[in-house]
């Protein structure tokens, strides 16, 4: 739930400041509209990079790997994540909004949007073929994010988008399974797959108690 809270750490934290003052957008006097489509555009940005940052580098995998580990994806995935994630991310996310110096009102409404689509797009459902081709360009929907869950790699490492599939297409990370293979796709991780595993107890210290089964080593 720390990932819905941080938008609001940051507005907070720059209405006290006068952070929306000192930043690009009001010096260039834009219109809301205007500010709320470059803050969205620019957070989604630094976003899809340090997503994949996290599947990258070995010691922040093995944060984000609780994420992952969900065997039985949806709506409540969304918010499955260890701590200390939604912590690093908010840290790097905030000289992207210092920078941009959105009013407070825009930064929450972008948390209160990505949130919203988060348990969108992991929810167990599934999008009628019009429907999908409609949304599939503008908004990340459950079965473009579900590739993501997916327990081969790559497609684990793809479709890292939160809310807009935009910077998977434009980098060339974005990949799609016919309905046959997403109704059969195994999700999940190849390890760590026993019900006790996902303990709240355990969840916690998986990162480092469990580091050695955190590897990159998945079925290819």
């Amino acid at each position: 739930m720390l990932y819905a809270v941080a938008p609001f750490a940051v507005a907070v934290a720059m209405s006290m400041t006068g952070g929306q003052n000192i930043g690009l957008l009001p010096r260039l006097g834009v219109s809301s509209l205007t500010a709320f489509v470059a803050t969205v555009l620019c957070l989604e940005f630094a976003g899809y990079w340090i997503h994949r940052l996290f599947h990258a580098v070995p010691v922040l995998w093995r944060i984000h790997a609780v994420h992952h580990a969900d065997v039985d994806v949806d709506a409540t995935t969304a918010h499955r994540h260890h701590p200390l994630e939604p912590l690093i991310v908010t840290a790097l996310l905030m000289p992207v909004v210092l920078l941009l110096g959105p009013a407070p009102t825009i930064t929450l409404f972008y948390g209160f949007l990505r949130t919203s689509i988060a348990a969108f797009s992991h929810a167990n459902l599934r999008l009628s073929e019009a429907l999908e081709q409609a949304l599939g360009w503008v908004v990340v929907t459950p079965d473009f994010h579900r590739v993501h869950h997916s327990a081969v790699r790559p497609f684990t490492d793809s479709n890292f988008s939160n809310t807009v599939p935009l910077f998977d297409h434009l980098f060339g990370t974005a990949r799609s399974w016919s309905d046959a293979q997403q109704t059969s796709m195994r999700l999940g991780l190849e390890y760590w797959r026993d019900p006790v595993d996902s303990r709240i107890d355990r969840l916690l210290v998986a990162p480092l108690a469990y580091s050695s089964r955190f590897g990159r080593d998945r079925v290819n």
